[in-house]
């Protein structure tokens, strides 16, 4: 079995991260929710559309970038889905009416749709065989993470700064996408379709640390799952 090494390890980091983010922008609606409803004396059915426009933005998010990363490739769709979700919900945290909120969470529901079946995908493609399961369970562990993070924050911000201070703090992963776009590898996958041979050798080695890949040999597909 391919040992787990320290690529192996930041993929799983910037999975994570990334997942964290998810969660937090998805619960963090029902901590503000209370807040919504006293400053814009909105029922607590019309309250809860905003869940709901989330989630069909997911769906269709999930539709749309799944597709979309198979011809232009994982990472840039997950990195293009981060900052779709943290803009959207930052600037959702200006709105000064429930229309203009539901749209921008729609609209940041399309990010965090679209990052989801990305990542499952990418952590598949890179996970040593006997480890994915096990890498894929706890990258989704940082999807409850993000809930719990979101509460707490809201515990504290709510109080001292207002609602809109839970959803400004959702733009935190703009500021570490420079680390992201460094850390987070390109699917193998894409690398081979494209005929990227210098990129595809350059992970391989990463892959697999004592370097024997070369531009010359035939990489196969299951390289990164033995």
């Amino acid at each position: 079995m391919q040992k787990f090494n320290r690529f192996y390890l930041q993929i799983l980091l910037c999975c994570i991260f990334i997942i964290i983010c998810d969660g937090y922008d998805m619960f963090m609606l029902g901590t503000i929710l209370p807040s919504l409803m006293a400053e814009w004396r909105i029922t607590a059915v019309e309250a809860g559309l905003f869940s709901s426009y989330a989630l069909f933005g997911m769906m269709i998010g999930a539709l749309v970038f799944g597709p979309l990363a198979d011809k232009f490739g994982r990472k840039k769709v997950i990195l293009i889905c981060t900052v779709i979700f943290s803009v959207f919900t930052f600037t959702s945290g200006f709105a000064d009416d429930p229309t203009s909120f539901g749209i921008q969470r729609f609209i940041a529901g399309l990010g965090l749709g679209g990052v989801m079946p990305n990542l499952i995908a990418i952590i598949t493609e890179y996970s040593p065989e006997k480890l994915r399961s096990t890498l894929v369970a706890i990258m989704f562990s940082g999807h409850a993470l993000g809930g719990v993070v979101a509460s707490l924050g809201a515990m504290y911000l709510i109080p001292n700064f207002g609602w809109r201070a839970v959803v400004w703090l959702g733009a935190l992963p703009l500021i570490f996408m420079p680390i992201l776009y460094k850390l987070l590898p390109e699917s193998i996958i894409y690398f081979m379709t494209k005929n990227k041979k210098s990129k595809l050798v350059s992970v391989l080695n990463q892959v697999k640390v004592d370097g024997q890949y070369t531009i010359n040999d035939h990489c196969p597909s299951g390289a990164t799952q033995k």
